[in-house]
């Protein structure tokens, strides 16, 4: 509906339309580029927002800020920038898609602070100019899954020298049990501070172009379980370390590279001994 800029008419004229949705439980807005505001809905649980006006937002017909007590899961498309207008607070499922513009989460900082004790999934996609998220998710310290997802040139800091690349990951300690990266094309190495992440249970690195190694403080994952490596090409070595991921049950080195495959799956080979206790090893080309 790209004509449609309000639900409201007025109020100086004394025309308001006083128009709300009490009952509605799922709300998408998508492609109604001209649209800067939408009436109160107190019980939406899942909203979808995706190519409106930069400006939008869902107003109240009174002069409080907005609040949805019931909203728990929200898709952004296009500009994370509306998450400022929304209610975080009982958010448990945050997903983030396709914003061209962003380049630090820190521009929502606000929005990640409301939602610091209530959010357990943060998926972040196709943000090619994101390039730190530093200053929000050290603030999530419920979140359980993490996923970002084609971010070709983000870093885990702040290109500032003062910034502790280390510290979004020490916040996330306790919670945090599984870890997606796919197409983060900068990385050639795991940030140092995942080695706080010990109760992590599954880490999934893909298609990350650049990624060359796992550190040594792999073993610092105590409660690893699943550990993914596919698509990496660049990928050629595994750590000493890997012999004491004692908790660790599947091990998938698919479609790196051969010469990797070969020294995993050969008894006398240079891995053998490290990977040996793993009950599950695909090493697929």
């Amino acid at each position: 509906m790209g004509k449609l800029k309000s639900w409201w008419k007025d109020e100086n004229d004394g025309s308001c339309l006083q128009s709300s949705f009490l009952r509605l439980y799922e709300l998408s807005l998508t492609d109604c580029c001209k649209l800067t505001s939408f009436p109160p809905c107190p019980r939406v649980k899942k909203l979808h927002l995706g190519g409106l006006d930069e400006n939008f937002q869902i107003v109240s017909s009174s002069a409080h800020k907005y609040e949805s007590p019931m909203l728990r899961k929200v898709n952004v498309f296009e500009n994370v920038s509306h998450l400022k207008s929304l209610p975080m607070s009982s958010v448990t499922s945050l997903s983030v898609f396709w914003d061209n513009k962003v380049e630090r989460l820190s521009q929502v900082e606000d929005s990640f602070k409301s939602c610091s004790s209530s959010l357990r999934t943060l998926t972040i996609r196709g943000c090619e100019n994101l390039r730190s998220v530093s200053r929000s998710l050290e603030y999530l310290t419920a979140l359980e899954s993490l996923s970002i997802i084609e971010c070709p040139i983000l870093r885990f800091a702040e290109e500032d020298a003062d910034e502790d690349d280390n510290k979004p990951w020490r916040f996330l300690h306790r919670s945090l049990r599984s870890i997606e990266l796919w197409a983060v094309d900068s990385m050639e190495i795991l940030p140092q501070g995942m080695q706080y992440l010990t109760n992590l249970q599954s880490l999934t690195i893909e298609n990350c172009w650049n990624f060359e190694t796992l550190p040594e403080w792999i073993s610092c994952l105590s409660s690893l379980n699943t550990l993914r490596v596919k698509c990496c090409r660049q990928f050629q070595s595994l750590p000493e370390a890997m012999r004491d991921l004692t908790s660790l049950k599947v091990l998938d080195l698919s479609y790196c590279k051969e010469s990797l495959k070969e020294r995993c799956q050969s008894p006398n080979g240079e891995y053998w001994p490290k990977i040996q206790h793993i009950p599950s090893i695909d090493t697929s080309t």
